[in-house]
């Protein structure tokens, strides 16, 4: 691939198509680790005059509504979508439909299927989505979603901006316009209401969001700031009790 810079590429021919040719033919891989241990595979293959036609085929570019350059930038535009793919995000030129299709009830207005996953890119590319169908007091909640194959969405990104949302994506796939209305999940684990706790006490909290996840979280002590720990992974935050903070007796802590 042209843009593919990894030093195990420097010797590719006819990028990796091999014939059509025809007869039977003995295919040999051999691959070999850094300490010299060496796996073969071997097989035999027959071509045909068709059969090697139809494999040859899938090496071909096939027809597609745009066709992004690897060098320079591309402007993919279509009603109700824009998406800028910068020069170098691609490791080849390729070449991809944009489908747009009715979207789940969760989404505001159309989706737009983007080629495929399985073209890998380099670097972010920006992706706007016009915001035709989303309510004026719905603006603040807008962010673009990636849709799965089952329906599930996954949190994109994005700000509004004069009617479109916009976001950066590193990768094709199915995207549209949701929004996010639901307050975070909060939940104390090992600590409640009138409970004692000692100095060095680890007080736990489960804090989670069902899509666009946390921008930010504040611990108080008797209306002080202190410092807690998040743990992103297992959705926990974590707050060490010191007696810098808490006093003898009754102390308030707040949480959000």
């Amino acid at each position: 691939l042209p843009n593919n810079h990894l030093s195990i590429y420097q010797d590719v021919r006819n990028e990796g198509v091999v014939g059509p040719f025809s007869g039977t033919h003995q295919l040999r891989f051999v691959v070999r680790d850094h300490k010299g241990n060496t796996s073969v595979l071997e097989l035999p293959v027959i071509f045909s005059q068709d059969g090697g036609g139809n494999l040859h085929k899938y090496h071909q570019r096939p027809s597609a509504s745009y066709c992004l350059t690897w060098k320079e930038q591309n402007v993919v535009r279509q009603d109700g979508l824009e998406l800028t793919v910068p020069g170098k995000a691609l490791y080849d030129t390729v070449c991809i439909t944009v489908h747009r299709s009715r979207g789940p009830a969760s989404c505001y207005g159309p989706v737009f299927a983007i080629h495929n996953e399985y073209t890998p890119l380099h670097v972010s590319c920006e992706l706007r989505l016009r915001a035709d169908s989303l309510p004026p007091e719905l603006a603040p909640k807008a962010l673009i979603v990636k849709i799965s194959d089952k329906g599930s969405l996954r949190d994109a990104g994005g700000i509004m901006e004069n009617g479109w949302v916009i976001t950066g994506i590193r990768e094709f796939g199915i995207y549209g316009i949701a929004v996010d209305t639901i307050p975070p999940r909060l939940k104390s684990l090992n600590v409640s209401q009138g409970q004692k706790v000692g100095a060095k006490s680890i007080l736990r909290f489960q804090i989670a969001d069902n899509l666009s996840g946390i921008s930010s979280y504040r611990g108080e002590v008797n209306g002080s700031w202190v410092l807690m720990e998040y743990d992103a992974k297992r959705d926990l935050l974590f707050y060490e009790v010191s007696e810098a903070h808490f006093q003898p007796g009754k102390n308030h802590l707040v949480v959000r």
